[in-house]
């Protein structure tokens, strides 16, 4: 089983069935600071952008909004990954 640490960078939605992913990003900069964390959200129901904003202020390295272009998705992983290739 890989753990956290074994990855470079983690994509994740804000508004999931399990678990919120402000709580996703707040556990994973806990326990694996070094990973690159890129949070993207359509702002659920209410299409609230702050979703975004606090998983941001909470350890995410980029935040996406969605829906997004391909373009946006890879330029926010260049810019997480920098020179390194997924």
């Amino acid at each position: 089983m890989q753990t956290a640490s074994q990855f470079d960078l983690i994509l994740t939605d804000i508004i999931m069935s399990e678990k919120e992913g402000v709580e996703t990003v707040i556990e994973l900069k806990r326990d694996f600071p070094d990973v690159k964390i890129i949070a993207m959200s359509g702002g659920g129901r209410t299409r609230n952008p702050d979703f975004l904003k606090l998983a941001q202020q909470f350890g995410a390295d980029r935040i996406i909004a969605k829906p997004f272009a391909e373009e946006e998705l890879l330029d926010a992983i260049n810019g997480c990954l920098g020179s390194k290739q997924a």
